[in-house]
């Protein structure tokens, strides 16, 4: 998971596919399309992805609290 910033300066989360390991087109859409309709106030929210030139991104809104483990313990 890499931090960013977004043009418009927001910081997020980017979780990107490790190299060889990928899904399929439809397998990813399918993701995509789950995660943008699950809102729960222990999650943190999809922002926007990435399917480009064999990348696969998901970006997630920044929690800057440091890591899940931390948070559950």
């Amino acid at each position: 998971v890499y931090k960013g910033i977004l043009p418009s300066g927001e910081i997020v989360a980017i979780k990107r596919a490790k190299n060889g390991v990928m899904q399929g087109g439809l397998e990813f859409k399918t993701e995509i399309e789950l995660l943008s309709r699950v809102h729960h106030k222990n999650l943190v929210s999809l922002v926007g992805f990435c399917f480009d030139k064999g990348e696969q991104m998901l970006v997630y809104e920044f929690i800057a609290n440091g890591t899940l483990t931390d948070c559950l313990s």
